[in-house]
């Protein structure tokens, strides 16, 4: 029994190699084919309407012009989930300007980046809503860049940035959008502190000049010109100085 099992496996495992040996002249012999007709046939005229557009194949452009190499052209680019809810998107906008747009599982629009006018780059973060922007970091048309945070209104609370003169500041405003508070560098080295009143004008400031000399700084409605300074050298002399409406020196001590 046991020599008869052993030669019915000879059998067997003949029979399939000599299957398996024919399939892979098979399809060698068929793939030979494939690859000989392939040659033969003849090629598209350039840019011709029968021409496959594939990845070492340049689609022609839509205008009749030049290819485009490895390029699609479209306004708008959708980009959904398994039940079609739309998570992101690349378009033009009513503006005609750029927007790429990230959303949440709800399909809120939480983070769009854009290009606005004068080209001025811009990232929104915007509230669960996806309706109000909470944060943008963006540039002014000088090309200096600053940061805004904004409340559930949208109104602008908190800016960040770099001013005139390459200056960095902080601007704190009220709800109706009038600067309260600020402190900064002036392009002068000048560390200052600055508050405001209702209607955004500076009314205190506080800064310590190059010299090293601290001023304390009272000013009018205006928010212009310092109305008394309290000054205190390097020395540590303290200084009063009162001024006019103009702001010329009108009394001081000593």
């Amino acid at each position: 029994m046991i020599i008869q099992s052993d030669r019915t496996t000879h059998v067997l495992l003949g029979i399939i190699a000599a299957c398996g040996l024919w399939l892979c002249v098979r399809d060698a012999s068929i793939l030979g084919a494939a690859r000989a007709q392939e040659a033969r046939q003849p090629q598209a005229a350039e840019g011709g309407a029968g021409r496959p557009a594939t990845a070492n194949q340049p689609a022609a452009a839509p205008d009749g012009g030049d290819e485009v190499h490895g390029t699609i052209l479209a306004r708008e680019f959708a980009l959904v989930n398994r039940n079609g809810k739309v998570r992101a998107a690349l378009a033009m906008n009513d503006s005609d300007f750029p927007e790429l747009i990230l959303a949440d599982r709800d399909g809120n629009f939480r983070l769009v980046c854009d290009v606005g006018e004068g080209g001025v780059p811009r990232i929104q973060l915007r509230d669960k809503d996806g309706s109000t922007s909470r944060a943008a970091w963006s540039m002014l048309a000088d090309g200096s860049p600053y940061l805004g945070l904004y409340d559930k209104q949208g109104r602008t609370r908190v800016v960040v940035g770099l001013g005139h003169g390459e200056s960095p500041g902080f601007v704190f405003s009220h709800a109706d959008g009038k600067a309260r508070a600020g402190i900064s560098v002036t392009p002068d080295g000048l560390p200052r502190l600055t508050f405001g009143d209702a209607q955004g004008a500076t009314r205190i400031g506080l800064g310590v000049y190059p010299d090293g000399m601290t001023r304390f700084e009272l000013y009018g409605g205006d928010g212009e010109r310092p109305r008394a300074a309290l000054t205190l050298d390097t020395a540590g002399e303290p200084a009063l100085r009162l001024n006019d409406g103009q702001g010329r020196p009108a009394w001081s001590a000593p």
